[in-house]
């Protein structure tokens, strides 16, 4: 980091804006990691306030640290995620599978855990439809999940065909109505009654993980 510091100090100095070199930009790679596993570290305290643990990451390797954290913001996450499909009403139990989680490495190796409608394997979902249900429409999906969610304005169809008199007719703006927020608590509630079953659970893998991989004693 110091030696990052010193390219940048240089350059200013200089007056000039040369392209780094490559050990610079490792350089800057490692200051950049330093400081995100501080973050992350910092953010783990404030979820779960065990400031032992938090001593025990700083004894283990950085790689080692991100990993331990990654398989407990995972399952953390995923108990999120459980929670919001569980507050699905009755009649919607089939959209169950649009709710999913992610956990991603962003630049700098921060981080970032997600839970919600669409995300993760269930961007690639449809829910299926129930026996005696109108088949007409495109039906409920990953692409659309958020017309429940969010509601939807009056729209209208600008193109399409329809049967008048037996015969199919092209129709223009064609008015397709509105929709309802019928799940808008959805997201809102699973996360509020899943934010301490994650904190707990990831409370409880990082402290598992940690005895696993720092020997007694230390």
């Amino acid at each position: 980091m110091g030696r990052y510091r010193e390219f940048l100090e240089a350059e200013r100095k200089a007056g000039r804006g040369r392209a780094p070199s490559q050990a610079e930009k490792i350089a800057k790679r490692q200051a950049n990691a330093v400081k995100s596993l501080t973050g992350l570290k910092s953010v783990v305290f404030e979820f779960t306030g065990d400031k032992e643990m938090i001593r025990t990451l700083g004894k283990v390797r950085d790689s080692v640290a991100r990993k331990v954290m990654k398989k407990a913001v995972t399952k953390g996450i995923r108990a999120i995620a459980k929670e919001m499909k569980n507050h699905v009403p009755t009649q919607y139990k089939s959209a169950k599978v649009l709710f999913g989680s992610l956990v991603s490495v962003a630049t700098g190796g921060v981080l970032k855990a997600r839970a919600g409608s669409a995300v993760g394997d269930a961007s690639k979902k449809k829910a299926r439809r129930s026996k005696g249900e109108n088949k007409k429409g495109v039906g409920i999906s990953a692409a659309n999940i958020h017309w429940l969610i969010l509601g939807t304005k009056e729209r209208t169809v600008k193109r399409t065909q329809m049967y008048r008199g037996g015969r199919l007719v092209p129709v223009t703006n064609w008015p397709t109505g509105e929709m309802p927020a019928l799940m808008k608590d959805v997201v809102r509630q699973g996360f509020a009654s899943g934010q301490s079953k994650a904190a707990e659970i990831i409370r409880r893998e990082l402290k598992g993980e940690l005895a696993r991989v720092v020997p007694s004693g230390n």
